[in-house]
C-alpha cells in the first residue's frame, strides 16, 4: 500500500508529523522491505554515552576483529574516571535495600562458594511459616567484611548506565548481552579457577584487581559438552586491572580474580555469541513448518529404496533452508531478538506537547541502530521499532534523521541543522509527537 489512507483507521493518529503506529505484524502495513535507505549504517554504532563511546572506539577497529575477537585475550587502558558513572556504591545500596533474597539477582561468593543468602535474612511470618522478607544490614556487612564478593546479575536490567552500555554493545556484536556486578572489599577472591562460557569485556570501575589467565584446554567450549575439563594449575600471565582498564577474555579462558585488599568493583559484559548449533536449531524450528520435515522418518525395516528416496528428499529440503541469504536471515532474526533495555520513565507519560521546549532542552533519540528507517515511499518514512511501524510524514523528515545520525542534542543544534526545512514551532511540533510515540526523550539542561 502507498498512501496513509489504506492504512486501518485504529491504526492511524490525529498528528501532523506522526501519522500511525502499528505492530510489524499488521498486514495492513507496507512490509519492510530487505534493502532499505538508511541513516548511519546499522554496522558502526552510535554510542550512548562517553563510557560506550570510548570502549567502543577500543575495540571497534579492524585489527581487534580480525586478530582478536574470540581468539585471545586483550588488556586496554584509559582514563581513570571514564567508567566511574556506571555504577556507584549508593546504587549498590539501593539495590540490596530493593531486591528479594528469594531473588538470585543478588549472591554472595567467599573462596569459591556462593554463600546461602537464608542465613543472610530477616524472617517474616507467613500462613503459619517463615518467608525471607529483606536482608540483615548487619550479617551482610559482616560477611562482606570476612572476604565476601558480592555478585549483581543481570545489572541491566535495572540500571540505566549498565542497560544503555549493553544496548550498545548489543547493536556493535549482534549478540545478548549481560551485565553482571562484582563487589569486594578483602583480598579473598570470590571464585576458583573457572571459563566462562561467554565472551567477556571486564570494566573496571573502582580499586584494582589482579586477573590470573591460565589460557585454554579447549576450543570454543560449550558447558552443556565440556564441563568436565581439568583446570590448569599455573597462570600463563597477571594482569593488575586498575581502574579505567578493560579486560577482554574469549569464551573458554581459564582465569580467577584476586582483590588486592581494598573496595573495588568491576563489571563484566557477556556477548552471548551465536555458534553452529544455535544455527541448527534455527534450521530445525523452520524445517518444522514443512510438511517434510514434520513427516516420519522410513521405519528400520523398510525396504532401501525407501530410505534412499527420503535421504535424498531429507538433503533438498535442508538444501532449500539454506539457500542463499539463509545466514543473513538467521543474523537479522537474532538482532530481533535482543530487545533494547528502555526503563520505564514516568516523565514519558507526560504528553510532549506539554513540554516547553527551551533552547538548551536534550533530545534523545531512543531507537538503537538495529532499527531502520525506510524512506522508499514518497508519502511517508517507515522507522521500526521494538515490534511496531511508525509512519511520519515526509515533511519532518529532515527532523526525524538529523535526531537518528545524531542520537542527542540540544533543541537549538536540532533548529540550526533543519533550518530552511522547517519552522521553529514545526520542529517543535515533530519533537512532541516523537516524543508521544516513544521515539525521543526530552532531558532539560543542567
Amino acid at each position: 500500500m502507498d498512501k496513509v489512507s489504506d492504512i486501518p483507521h485504529q491504526n492511524r493518529l490525529s498528528r501532523r508529523f506522526v501519522l500511525a503506529v502499528t505492530t510489524q505484524c499488521t498486514s495492513s502495513v507496507p512490509a519492510e522491505p530487505e534493502v532499505v535507505i538508511e541513516g548511519p549504517d546499522t554496522q558502526q554504532p552510535l554510542p550512548s554515552s562517553e563510557a560506550s563511546r570510548s570502549l567502543v572506539e577500543q575495540v571497534w577497529t579492524e585489527e581487534f576483529r580480525k586478530d582478536v575477537w574470540t581468539k585471545k585475550h586483550l588488556h586496554l587502558t584509559g582514563s581513570p574516571d571514564r567508567f566511574r558513572d556506571l555504577v556507584h556504591y549508593t546504587d549498590i545500596e539501593q539495590i540490596l535495600r530493593l531486591t528479594s533474597p528469594a531473588s538470585d539477582r543478588l549472591q554472595f561468593a567467599l573462596e569459591g562458594r556462593y554463600v546461602d543468602r537464608g542465613i543472610l535474612c530477616d524472617c517474616s511470618p507467613l500462613d503459619g511459616g517463615l518467608r525471607p522478607a529483606n536482608f540483615n544490614a548487619l550479617k551482610v556487612e559482616e560477611l562482606l567484611k570476612s572476604g565476601a564478593t558480592l555478585i549483581v546479575n543481570a545489572l541491566d536490567e535495572i540500571h540505566e548506565p549498565a542497560g544503555t552500555l549493553a544496548n550498545d554493545l548489543e547493536t556493535l556484536f549482534g549478540d545478548r548481552v549481560q551485565v553482571n556486578l562484582y563487589a569486594s572489599w578483602r583480598d579473598l577472591p570470590g571464585f576458583d579457577v573457572h571459563w566462562d562460557e561467554q565472551e567477556v569485556f571486564i570494566l573496571q570501575v573502582k580499586g584494582s584487581k589482579e586477573w590470573r589467565l591460565y589460557g585454554r584446554t579447549c576450543p570454543h567450549p560449550l558447558r552443556s559438552v565440556n564441563r568436565n575439563q581439568t583446570a590448569p594449575k599455573v597462570p600463563l600471565l597477571r594482569v593488575v586491572m586498575r581502574e579505567g582498564d578493560v579486560l577482554y577474555l574469549p569464551r573458554g579462558e581459564w582465569h580467577s580474580v584476586h582483590p588486592l585488599g581494598t573496595p573495588t568493583i568491576h563489571l563484566t559484559f557477556g556477548v552471548h555469541t551465536s555458534c553452529g548449533v544455535d544455527l541448527a536449531r534455527w534450521l530445525a524450528d523452520r524445517l518444522a513448518q514443512t510438511e517434510f520435515g514434520r513427516s516420519d522418518i522410513p521405519v528400520l525395516h523398510a525396504p532401501s529404496s525407501e530410505s534412499e528416496q527420503y535421504i535424498s528428499e531429507y538433503r533438498a529440503a535442508v538444501g532449500q533452508l539454506t539457500r542463499a541469504g539463509f545466514l543473513e536471515s538467521f543474523t537479522r532474526e537474532r538482532r530481533r531478538l535482543n530487545k533494547r533495555r528502555r526503563h520505564i520513565q514516568l516523565k514519558h507519560v507526560e504528553c510532549g506537547s506539554d513540554k516547553d521546549l527551551e533552547d538548551s532542552i536534550r533530545i534523545r533519540y531512543l531507537p538503537d541502530c538495529s532499527s531502520r528507517v525506510n524512506q522508499d515511499n514518497a508519502e511517508y518514512l517507515i522507522i521500526t521499532d521494538e515490534g511496531r511501524r511508525i509512519l511520519c510524514s515526509r515533511s519532518g523528515a529532515p527532523v526525524l534523521l538529523a535526531l537518528r545520525a545524531h542520537r542527542s542534542c540540544t533543541f537549538r543544534d536540532l533548529l540550526d541543522m533543519t533550518e530552511g526545512s522547517l519552522s521553529k514551532d514545526d520542529v517543535k511540533k515533530m519533537v512532541a509527537e516523537l516524543c508521544d510515540v516513544g521515539l525521543v526523550s526530552l532531558q532539560a539542561s543542567g
